[in-house]
């Protein structure tokens, strides 16, 4: 009998969503019978037309929308309930706040298994105590999985039973990203398509509008970058207000070098604007892995990124420059060196998807995840 897998997780949106939809459609051509679940309010219908062609049912759960704290605490039944009539031999569950759901099962089945891909972020706790996470976390681990371990011990106390909860990393289809790059870029990115046009240099940054990304970082960085490159454009697609940002561009006279969308963009536009960089910047100061990046090494594009998340691998596998957490001036030494070595940054994007292929692709993964969920299983 087939192994039976519930994917679990809040809103599934942006790469979030995209995770789910090739871990789901993967497992289910290796003949596992594989439902999704979470909740449709920010998705792409595409992705749900994905996991209909599949034949992968989705149940959409709209209590699931309940975030953090408040999930923890009113949790709504609702998953329990699916859990009760899908009686999956394994769930992947991508929110920790799911173990208030989960732990009503007495008999320890399904099994979790708990991404390392959405560990919980601090993004949203004070700021004294981000930047403390981040510090702690951040500069003194060599690698994520500190983090992953932190959110486990949440699982523990939340009531799951150690022996069903597992890490792993979360697989990515390289491929996917390298063709989707190929599509033209969308008519929101107009100010971009211009910049190519033009010959100017093209910086992304893609991330939400919010304090701990440290835009600061990155538009300090491009200040020192436009005297070599007047017309250097800064695309900053994310969601959020960017009014917090604006007195510092304009202090700075980035006016007209800098574009931010404000709003939820489409997963399918992203690969192509990616593509269209010349250079992919991520200013965090703190992550709890750093997917976006990955993301970018699949479409190969050379990245500069603060010392946070994945990037600390990045850096030792020589996929990446890397620079401290608010240092802007090696950030944009960084920056010019890959846009005036193009050599250089040509090499940078090879080593980039070889690096993803062997480490984080589903030949790579996925193989090592079936096996953890079939001995679970038994």
């Amino acid at each position: 009998m087939a192994l039976r897998v519930l994917i679990t997780g809040s809103t599934p949106r942006l790469g979030l969503a995209f995770q789910f939809v090739h871990v789901a459609i993967w497992l289910r051509r290796r003949g596992l019978d594989v439902a999704v679940t979470g909740c449709d309010g920010e998705a792409s219908p595409g992705l749900f037309r994905a996991l209909e062609s599949a034949g992968i049912p989705f149940h959409d759960l709209p209590a699931l929308r309940r975030t953090g704290l408040r999930q923890l605490l009113f949790p709504a039944g609702d998953l329990a309930a699916l859990v009760d009539t899908l009686k999956p031999d394994v769930a992947l569950i991508t929110t920790a706040g799911h173990i208030a759901e989960m732990k009503r099962k007495e008999n320890g089945s399904p099994r979790a298994i708990f991404w390392l891909q959405s560990v919980r972020n601090t993004t949203f706790y004070a700021r004294w105590a981000r930047r403390l996470a981040a510090r702690t976390v951040n500069r003194y681990s060599d690698q994520a999985w500190i983090q992953c371990e932190l959110e486990k011990q949440n699982m523990l106390r939340a009531g799951l039973r150690e022996d069903l909860v597992q890490t792993v990393p979360t697989p990515i289809d390289p491929q996917w990203w390298e063709n989707a790059a190929r599509a033209p870029l969308s008519e929101e990115f107009a100010p971009v398509i211009a910049a190519k046009k033009s010959g100017g240099a093209v910086l992304v940054y893609p991330a939400s509008l919010l304090p701990a990304k440290r835009h600061d970082t990155l538009l300090r960085a491009v200040a020192i970058v436009r005297e070599s490159f007047p017309d250097l454009l800064v695309c900053c697609p994310g969601r959020f207000s960017a009014k917090p940002l604006r007195p510092l561009v304009s202090n700075l006279g980035l006016d007209a070098n800098v574009m931010f969308t404000e709003s939820l963009v489409r997963q399918e536009a992203i690969p192509p604007l990616l593509a269209a960089a010349d250079v992919l910047v991520f200013s965090s100061e703190s992550e709890t892995y750093g997917k976006a990046l990955i993301e970018g090494f699949c479409v190969g594009t050379p990245t500069v990124s603060t010392r946070v998340g994945v990037a600390f691998e990045a850096e030792k596998a020589g996929v990446a420059l890397v620079c401290d957490v608010g240092d802007y001036r090696t950030m944009a030494e960084h920056i010019l060196f890959l846009l005036k070595k193009r050599d250089a940054a040509q090499q940078m994007k090879e080593r980039a998807r070889a690096w993803v292929y062997e480490n984080y692709s589903f030949q790579a993964v996925g193989e090592k995840m079936i096996s953890l969920m079939e001995g679970l299983q038994t």
